[in-house]
């Protein structure tokens, strides 16, 4: 089985990660769910 996954414009390029640090930013989780990022799409 092979999986196609296209990312476009994923790099953070501002310098910053709001992982770093010692508070979650905004009361959120310390690492967000991140299993929803992308939508899955078919081509059928």
């Amino acid at each position: 089985v092979t999986t196609v996954t296209i990312a476009s414009d994923h790099i953070n390029r501002t310098g910053e990660n709001y992982l770093i640090g010692n508070t979650p930013h905004n009361g959120g989780p310390r690492f967000p769910d991140a299993s929803s990022l992308y939508k899955e799409e078919t081509g059928s």
